[in-house]
């Protein structure tokens, strides 16, 4: 957490790191680490970009 602070991320940005559930879900927090690849990276500019 102190890595990704120091880069600008806070608790929002931490906790939203995951891929988007497949149903409709009010959060979703846990996805395996297997997930965490290109795919999801591309996922994560494409959903972020509103914000930035």
């Amino acid at each position: 957490m102190l890595y990704a602070r120091k880069r600008g991320m806070n608790y929002f940005t931490i906790c939203n790191l995951v891929p988007e559930p497949k149903q409709k879900v009010l959060w979703s927090l846990v996805a395996p680490v297997s997930a965490y690849n290109e795919k999801l990276f591309d996922e994560f500019k494409r959903r972020f970009d509103p914000y930035l």
